[in-house]
């Protein structure tokens, strides 16, 4: 089940959901840098030295089968992308539900823009604490608002 459908059937907290849809966009960085390690295994310089000169008896095609694993994970990847932006798209609709700016902009940075709560302060020049507060501030009334 979605994010969001486990939220519309209220089995999710909506903090809970956001959590998901800000995890979501780290899991896809992740696949990023692994689908580079693959590709740079594919094209990386040198040339590994076996510790024994035996003959395989079935010789596989290595090359291939790297080529397959990077692909499967592009798939992988473009899908998550689009699943994404809809979540996206859905926690914009939310948070655009607030009544203050302050708080669309804190909930704006933190689950979309996936920055730390540190860096939320800093570019709004307040406090980390005091962002915080505000966040609980924003979700109760989300919650308030049957979200």
């Amino acid at each position: 089940m979605s994010p969001a459908a486990a939220a519309q059937n209220k089995r999710m907290d909506i903090k809970d959901y956001l959590r998901s849809v800000r995890k979501l966009k780290s899991d896809i960085e992740s696949m990023k840098r692994m689908r580079e390690s693959l590709l740079y295994s594919l094209t990386g310089t040198g040339i590994p030295i076996k510790k024994t000169f035996v003959q395989e008896s079935a010789p596989t095609d290595k090359m291939a089968v790297r080529m397959a694993s990077v692909a499967d994970l592009e798939r992988e990847i473009d899908e998550r992308i689009m699943f994404l932006m809809q979540e996206q798209s859905r926690v914009l609709e939310i948070i655009k539900a607030l009544r203050k700016p302050e708080h669309r902009a804190i909930m704006t940075e933190y689950y979309l823009n996936a920055l730390t709560w540190e860096k939320v302060a800093d570019i709004h020049g307040y406090s980390q604490k005091h962002v915080e507060r505000m966040h609980g501030m924003a979700l109760n009334e989300l919650r308030e608002k049957g979200y």
